[in-house]
């Protein structure tokens, strides 16, 4: 689902115009266990893509409706009940895989004309993102069974995992243009530019799920932590989170002759987040030229 906005306008003198872009995505999707695992791309036992292909093509794999039934028969994994092991993907309930992206893209310029030679302009973008990725292997499945300690009750895992991103960024310009003699055209512009980004991300995975009560993604029928087994039904988390920033002023210039010849150059002052204080600035040059005939 997409929303977007695109709104203009001016004042009467014309000396103030604006603009904005606003967009507003949110996307859901099944996917496979495979797609954000790169570590079982080889897995014949894990990727059900590798399985399918490399499995024995006359073995139905509907033979077998429960991962129970199928752990009774075979124990556990082996290449020869590949095809059986299939069913667990067949069945939507078994390994579900849930991807959620919300987006916020939004951008504003505004500029006036102080005379008909200098003008200030102001852009201003932002940039936000949230993602989260629900994945479980259901306790009444194939692989959360076999994969069970003997004498553990409860199987399956679910984990989250949140992402969440935001960019600023604000420009602030002033410029000078005027063009002399239908020949000669002069442009000066002096800026600045502030730039802001944040991320935070967690996740969890909780080990061992009771069939009686839970549902995918719902937060329900976690087993819960035993110090008695520390070993079993210990849940995993994680956290992080970066910040980062820049700043910066800087020039341009430009001289034009007959749209044929011309020479440009800029300065720039930048300070970033990544150096030490005491280094926090430094400068940059840039010059060039044109030639047309």
């Amino acid at each position: 689902m997409s929303v977007r906005t695109n709104f203009q306008g001016k004042t009467n003198n014309e000396k103030f115009t604006f603009s904005s872009n606003i967009a507003l995505t949110f996307s859901r999707r099944n996917q496979l266990e495979q797609e954000t695992r790169t570590d079982i791309n080889a897995n014949v036992l894990q990727n059900p893509l590798q399985g399918l292909l490399t499995s024995l093509p006359y073995i139905d794999p509907n033979v077998y409706v429960s991962g129970q039934q199928l752990f009774n028969d075979f124990g556990a994994p082996s290449f020869q009940i590949i095809p059986y092991m299939l069913m667990d993907y067949l069945n939507p309930g078994n390994i579900p895989s849930r991807y959620d992206e919300l987006r916020l893209l939004a951008n504003t310029i505004g500029k006036y004309k102080i005379t008909d030679n200098l003008s200030a302009q102001i852009t201003t973008g932002v940039d936000y993102s949230q993602e989260t990725r629900f994945f479980a292997r259901a306790p009444w499945s194939y692989l959360a069974i076999s994969s069970r300690q003997a004498g553990v009750e409860f199987g399956g895992i679910e984990q989250r995992a949140n992402v969440k991103d935001l960019s600023f960024n604000n420009v602030v310009k002033l410029t000078y243009e005027k063009t002399f003699a239908d020949k000669h055209h002069v442009e000066v512009s002096a800026y600045t530019e502030y730039l802001k980004y944040h991320r935070i991300s967690d996740s969890y995975t909780q080990n061992g799920l009771d069939p009686k009560t839970w549902v995918f993604g719902a937060g329900t029928g976690y087993v819960p932590f035993n110090v008695a087994t520390p070993t079993l039904y210990r849940p995993t988390i994680a956290a992080s989170k970066n910040d980062a920033g820049l700043f910066a002023y800087f020039a341009t210039a430009s001289y034009d002759y007959n749209s044929k010849y011309g020479i440009s150059g800029s300065i720039r002052r930048d300070a970033a987040y990544r150096f030490a204080e005491i280094n926090k600035w430094e400068y940059f040059l840039v010059c060039w030229s044109k030639m047309e005939y």
